[in-house]
């Protein structure tokens, strides 16, 4: 293993350690009750939309391409994006941020721990 994956390894454990020190909370009163209230809305407007849905989707099946056609074209797009981002170089410059944040947050804990002690 590379001393960075190591060091983010190492990393990742402090963060967790450090989350596990923290204490539990309980839900204010009634909050479980709200979640699922506003669970079983979701339910019951996905079933009234899934009738209206397939009534519209039986009006508009001779409308537009057919679903191997529409596949192929988004598989298209997909595959030139790609090629795009790769060929210009902005798919290295995406990873590249990504090592930065991860020595951006390696940074941020040292002054964390710096200003602890």
């Amino acid at each position: 293993m590379s001393p960075k994956h190591q060091e983010n390894k190492e990393l990742q454990q402090y963060l967790n350690e450090m989350l596990d020190e923290l204490p539990l909370l309980d839900p204010r009163h009634g909050f479980t009750d709200k979640v699922m209230q506003a669970i079983g809305s979701i339910d019951s407007s996905s079933t009234d939309s899934s009738s209206t849905d397939s009534s519209s989707t039986a009006r508009n099946a001779g409308v537009g391409l057919p679903n191997w056609k529409q596949n192929m074209i988004h598989g298209c797009v997909a595959a030139a994006a790609t090629l795009l981002f790769v060929s210009t170089g902005t798919l290295h410059r995406v990873l590249a941020i990504n090592d930065q944040m991860i020595q951006l947050s390696a940074y941020i804990e040292k002054i964390s721990l710096y200003l602890v002690s």
